[in-house]
C-alpha cells in the first residue's frame, strides 16, 4: 500500500512538473530570437500570445507600431488578424443556428433570395456551410480584387457575384473570401444588427476581449495602434494605408490586441469558458473546429522535419495531424498586416502571433519554432530556413521585373498612342480610364482610390505599377483585330488576387 501511495505522488509530482515548466525557447530564449529574427526580416512590430495549460503564459510585443515613429508594441498594441477573422464569424453563425433553430446546411437564397451565382444550379444548392468550408464552387480569391478596398456598397457585391467565375468543383477546397461576406450579410439579416455591433455584443463583450472591434474604417481612431507596412516597387520598407474594407469584415477586417486574444484562445481550449465562465457553447467551439474537406496531402513547413499527412478545412480553421495531435490553425493577412493563431488541444496550447509587415514569413515560424519547443521536438531554426528560400524568391521576382524594366521604351517610340486611351469596362468590375496625365500614361479606376502608371514595352503591351504597393507591378496586354483596340487584360499581384480581368473599350 505504501508503494502505491509512494508511485501515485511521484506520477503526480511529475505531471505538476510538466504542466507547470515552459520549454528554454519559451522562458530563457524567446526575446532574443524574436528580436534577431525581426531585424533578419525587416518587420516592425509583432506581438504574441500563448496560453498553456489555462494560463497566458506570454502576452507582450516587440519592435515598433510605426517605422516614422518611435511608439513600442504591447500587449494591447492593435492590429487587423486578417483571415483569422474566419473563426470568429463562423463561430458567430454556428451559435446562431442553435439558437435561432435553422441549419448551416440551408441553401443562401433562403437568406439572401436576391443572390445569382453565375451558375445557376449553383445558386439553388450551395449552402452556409459550403462558404464556411471554401467548397461553393467560386474561384480561388474570386472577387478580392473588386471587393476589398472599393466604394461599392453591399448590395453592389451581391449583383456581382453572378459574374464571379466558378469553375472549381463543387464540394471541392478553392479559397474564397467573397463567401464570407455573404455570411457577414446573413449575420445581419438574422440579427437585424450591423456585423461589427452583433460580434461586439455576443462574442467580443463577452470574452472580454475589450479592445477588439470590426469596423475597419474604425480602427486607427483607437489608441496604441500598429501601422501597417508594405515593401514598395523599389524595394523599400513604407508604411502603408488601410483601405476600405467594412463590407468584408467578416473574412477578414476584425482588428485585436495579443492580450484580447489570449481570453479567445482560453475559451477555445475550455469548451468555451474564460475564467471558469461559460461564454461561449461547448458545441459551437467543436462544431467550428470539425472538418468539413479535405484539402489533400500536408505540405511544407509542417511535413518538412516532422510527421504529418493530411491537411483538411472546418469552418475558420484548418485543421491537420502534427507528430501524432490534431494542429488547428490559421494565418490571415490584410493591408500590410500578417497574422497566426493555432490551437493544439490535446496538449492545451493556444498561440497568437501580429505583425505589421506582409512580407515575410515571421509570424509562421515563430509559430512552428513555439509548437516544437512544447512538443519537445529539435530546434529547427524555421526563421533562417524560410528567410532563405524568401530571399531566393525575391530575387527571382527582382530579376525579372529588371528584365522587363530595362525593355521599357519611351511613348513616343509607339506609333500612336491615341487609339489606347478612353474607356474601358468589366462587367464585374465597372470602369477605368487610360488618359494622358503630366506627360504620364495612367491608369485611374472608378471604385479604387488610386492609379497606375503605364510604361510601354512593346506593340500591345505596358507594364502597369500600381501606385499602392500591394497591387503590385504587372504586365498589361491588349487585344488588337484590325488594328483596333477591343481590350486588355488586367492583372494584380496574385496575392491580392490570382485571377485576371478582361476589360473591354468603350466606343465613345
Amino acid at each position: 500500500m505504501r508503494t502505491v501511495i509512494i508511485l501515485a505522488l511521484i506520477c503526480s509530482f511529475l505531471n505538476s512538473i510538466g504542466q507547470n515548466s515552459q520549454p528554454d525557447l519559451v522562458e530563457h530564449r524567446l526575446d532574443g530570437y524574436v528580436l534577431e529574427a525581426l531585424d533578419k526580416w525587416r518587420v516592425p512590430g509583432i506581438a504574441i500570445c500563448i496560453v498553456k495549460d489555462g494560463e497566458v503564459l506570454v502576452s507582450k510585443g516587440y519592435g515598433v507600431t510605426n517605422i516614422e515613429k518611435a511608439d513600442s508594441v504591447d500587449e494591447n498594441t492593435l492590429f487587423l488578424i486578417g483571415s483569422t477573422t474566419k473563426a470568429f464569424t463562423a463561430t458567430a453563425i454556428t451559435q446562431l443556428a442553435i439558437e435561432k433553430g435553422f441549419s448551416l446546411d440551408d441553401p443562401i437564397i433562403n437568406w439572401i433570395p436576391s443572390l445569382e451565382l453565375s451558375d445557376p444550379w449553383l445558386t439553388k444548392i450551395v449552402t452556409i456551410q459550403d462558404l464556411l468550408s471554401h467548397r461553393s464552387g467560386l474561384n480561388k480569391f474570386a472577387g478580392d480584387f473588386i471587393f476589398f478596398g472599393t466604394d461599392l456598397k453591399a448590395s453592389e457585391y451581391i449583383e456581382k457575384f453572378k459574374y464571379l467565375p466558378a469553375e472549381n468543383e463543387f464540394k471541392s477546397f478553392s479559397y474564397t473570401n467573397a463567401g464570407y461576406f455573404l455570411v457577414g450579410e446573413i449575420i445581419q439579416k438574422i440579427t437585424g444588427m450591423t456585423y461589427p455591433s452583433y460580434m461586439e455584443e455576443s462574442i467580443f463583450e463577452p470574452l472580454g476581449m475589450k479592445r477588439t472591434g470590426a469596423n475597419t474604417s474604425a480602427w486607427s481612431e483607437r489608441e496604441n495602434y500598429a501601422s501597417p507596412h508594405v515593401v514598395d516597387q523599389n524595394g523599400e520598407l513604407v508604411v502603408s494605408k488601410v483601405g476600405k474594407a467594412d463590407n468584408m469584415s467578416p473574412g477578414g477586417g476584425i482588428y485585436s490586441t495579443s492580450s484580447d486574444l489570449g481570453n479567445w484562445l482560453l475559451a477555445q481550449l475550455d469548451s468555451g469558458k474564460v475564467n471558469g465562465m461559460q461564454v461561449l457553447r461547448p458545441e459551437v467551439v467543436l462544431k467550428v473546429r470539425e472538418p468539413k474537406i479535405l484539402i489533400g496531402r500536408t505540405g511544407m513547413p509542417y511535413a518538412m522535419f516532422n510527421r504529418s499527412q493530411f491537411e483538411h478545412y472546418s469552418s475558420g480553421w484548418y485543421n491537420m495531424d502534427y507528430e501524432g495531435r490534431e494542429f488547428i490553425t490559421h494565418n490571415g493577412g490584410m493591408y500590410g498586416f500578417t497574422s497566426s493563431v493555432t490551437l493544439i488541444p490535446e496538449i492545451d496550447l493556444g498561440i497568437a502571433i501580429l505583425t505589421n509587415s506582409d512580407n515575410h514569413l515571421l509570424f509562421e515560424t515563430i509559430k512552428l519554432e513555439i509548437v516544437d519547443s512544447f512538443l519537445q521536438l529539435p530546434f529547427r531554426d524555421y526563421s533562417n530556413i524560410a528567410h532563405r528560400f524568401y530571399e531566393f524568391q525575391k530575387n527571382q521576382k527582382s530579376n525579372h521585373l529588371a528584365v522587363v524594366r530595362n525593355s521599357i521604351k519611351p511613348l513616343n517610340s509607339l506609333d500612336n498612342l491615341e487609339p489606347y486611351i478612353g474607356t474601358y469596362s468589366n462587367e464585374v468590375y465597372g470602369e477605368l480610364e487610360l488618359e494622358m496625365d503630366n506627360e504620364e500614361f495612367v491608369m485611374k479606376f472608378q471604385h479604387h482610390n488610386m492609379q497606375a502608371s503605364l510604361n510601354y514595352l512593346s506593340e500591345g503591351r505596358f507594364l502597369c505599377t500600381y501606385d499602392d504597393p500591394i497591387y503590385g507591378i504587372e504586365v498589361s496586354e491588349f487585344l488588337i483585330e484590325n488594328n483596333e483596340i477591343v481590350g486588355f487584360m488586367l492583372s494584380v499581384d496574385a496575392n491580392v488576387e490570382p485571377n485576371s480581368y478582361f476589360f473591354k473599350k468603350v466606343n465613345n
